[in-house]
């Protein structure tokens, strides 16, 4: 079975290396994305779970809106992640498909439970495999 890929997408470098050690240190795969590439690059990696920052060089829930048209992208976990997140924000962000709403910054907590869940989505994705090949 393949290890969790998680694609964490902000305009901030420092943001993206920080999330990356955490996520690392508690065993995910991190593709990072600093220039909003977040849906080319989940088309050619397949990720487990994307962060996705909202304030970034392309709006973030313009990204999310786009990955969820995609029949390649659209089953794929997005947790939208803002230092400034208000009640009209995470709700327009939940009707566009979004998973999760987190504000930063973000604790080694979170990235616990990301784990988890990324954990899991990788086994049902290891198991219907085999169903599909049995």
């Amino acid at each position: 079975m393949e290890s969790p890929v998680i694609i964490v997408s902000d305009d901030d470098p420092l943001v993206v290396n920080a999330l990356t050690r955490l996520a690392t240190k508690a065993g995910l795969w991190v593709v990072p994305d600093t220039h909003s590439q977040v849906s080319a690059l989940a088309r050619m990696v397949e990720p487990t779970v994307i962060i996705l920052d909202i304030n970034q060089g392309v709006n973030g829930l313009d990204l999310l809106a786009a990955l969820k048209a995609s029949p390649e992208t659209r089953d794929c976990p997005v947790i939208m992640c803002t230092a400034h997140g208000d009640a009209a924000m995470r709700k327009r962000a939940f009707e566009l498909g979004a998973e999760g709403f987190e504000l930063k910054p973000v604790e080694m907590p979170f990235i616990l439970g990301l784990v988890r869940r990324a954990g899991e989505i990788a086994r049902q994705r290891h198991l219907m495999s085999l169903k599909a090949e049995a």
